[in-house]
């Protein structure tokens, strides 16, 4: 084995450990994430809620888009603005819209005729800031710096993971395939299912 060839799978080596290792907490914490989603076993549910009010000038002629943007900046909250959440009354003027960020929701109502805003800061249990974090690895839409760190970091794990895995691949199928027969069978695989998904695309 030539010096170059050693440097090589040395190297190859050390990337398919310590990526590893370093994406092992990540994966893990996806992975017990993944199946609360379908299995509950976490609890998700509130441990707290604190009702207050805040005085707000705001331009009641506002959409309502722009207008929970304006509240939160003015709160000195940052999260997410689920649009689903918004309620807008034409009628009598009350709106209500929530802001959602890891482990805490806010849920605010307001009336377009007055200043004064009703806020319930709701704070929840483990299960939950597990499964927004989830989400919050993959990207960040709330502008909180600790999550930006977060974000980096799942986007970093995800990456060394993948290397694991072609270095870990590449090891067993340089020691493992040795004759004709291994290669067939690789082969075999490979093209049944590179048909498979290309039937499947094709013709559904």
């Amino acid at each position: 084995m030539s010096k170059a060839n050693h440097r090589f799978k040395k190297f190859l080596n050390q990337l398919h450990i310590y990526g590893g290792l370093f994406a092992m907490a990540y994966l893990l914490m996806i992975g017990v994430s993944s199946l609360n989603f379908q299995h509950k076993f976490l609890p998700e549910h509130p441990v707290d809620t604190i009702s207050y009010q805040q005085n707000i000038n705001f331009n009641s002629d506002l959409k309502i888009d722009s207008l929970s943007k304006y509240i939160r900046q003015e709160m000195g909250v940052k999260g997410y603005l689920p649009k689903w959440e918004y309620r807008d009354n034409k009628n009598n003027g009350n709106v209500r819209f929530k802001i959602e960020r890891p482990g805490r929701s806010y849920i605010v109502k307001l009336n377009r005729n007055n200043n004064v805003i009703n806020i319930e800061e709701i704070h929840y249990s483990f299960g939950k800031i597990l499964r927004d974090l989830h989400f919050g690895g993959v990207r960040n839409q709330l502008g909180i710096p600790i999550l930006d760190i977060w974000s980096w970091y799942g986007q970093l794990s995800g990456l060394f993971a993948f290397l694991a895995v072609i270095s870990g691949i590449y090891f067993w199928f340089t020691k493992a395939v040795k004759n004709r027969t291994q290669w067939a069978t690789i082969m075999i695989a490979g093209i049944f299912s590179i048909l498979y998904i290309l039937y499947i695309w094709l013709v559904g």
